[in-house]
């Protein structure tokens, strides 16, 4: 899955400068032939080693990790757990909109995108939860387990349909299957800069720290 970023980047658990960043970052990619260079920096202070990638031309990102206990939230009736398959058409309108720019590209990166999520089920255990209108997936979000540690990821609800409970529902049932599954923290990552951050934050996620992803085309 060259075309996603998560499956392919140098992953960087302690301090390394930028120049050095930089130089293995292009090595990695061109070896492997990815179409981008990207960058993990996760390790506690990266804030200034991203801010000179950030000057010399790369695209960063601060990533909040934060946490919270399972717990009950009010309004998960509304949610089922499904097989994936299902989630599929909500993911290809999702990332058709965001990627529209590639043109002729689409296809390919969009089928990558949405195929890499089956690899995650060969180390952790995932569970797709939906929302349905009229028997059709309108929201949708997915539960990772690996030990007592759950972590919420993809959570997404379609444009027309937002302003109706459906987040709330699915995050509410993967807390409650976090809990289920005998998870004592449940996590997840929310763009420092964007506002679902504070989505999360009302309903009991606090920023415990961050990471930061940098990347540019190769």
């Amino acid at each position: 899955m060259p075309h996603s970023r998560d499956n392919n980047r140098l992953v960087l658990t302690e301090p390394v400068d930028a120049a050095t960043i930089a130089s293995v970052a292009a090595e990695v990619a061109g070896n492997a032939g990815w179409p981008h260079q990207a960058v993990a920096l996760l390790w506690p202070g990266a804030a200034e080693v991203a801010g000179a990638l950030a000057r010399s031309g790369w695209e960063v990102e601060e990533l909040l990790l934060m946490a919270r206990r399972p717990g009950a939230l009010p309004g998960a009736e509304g949610a089922a757990v499904v097989d994936q398959r299902e989630v599929h058409p909500l993911w290809d309108r999702s990332w058709r909109r965001d990627l529209a720019e590639l043109g002729e590209r689409l296809d390919d990166v969009v089928a990558q995108l949405i195929g890499r999520e089956q690899l995650n089920d060969r180390v952790v255990s995932v569970s797709d939860v939906v929302v349905r209108e009229e028997g059709r997936v309108v929201a949708a979000g997915q539960l990772r387990v690996d030990g007592a540690t759950a972590a919420v990821d993809s959570v997404l609800t379609e444009p027309d349909s937002r302003g109706r409970g459906h987040g709330d529902a699915v995050l509410a049932l993967c807390l409650d299957l976090a809990g289920r599954a005998g998870c004592d923290l449940v996590v997840l990552e929310a763009a420092a800069d964007d506002w679902p951050r504070h989505w999360y934050a009302r309903r009991g996620f606090e920023a415990i720290g961050s990471t930061w992803s940098v990347d540019r085309p190769a």
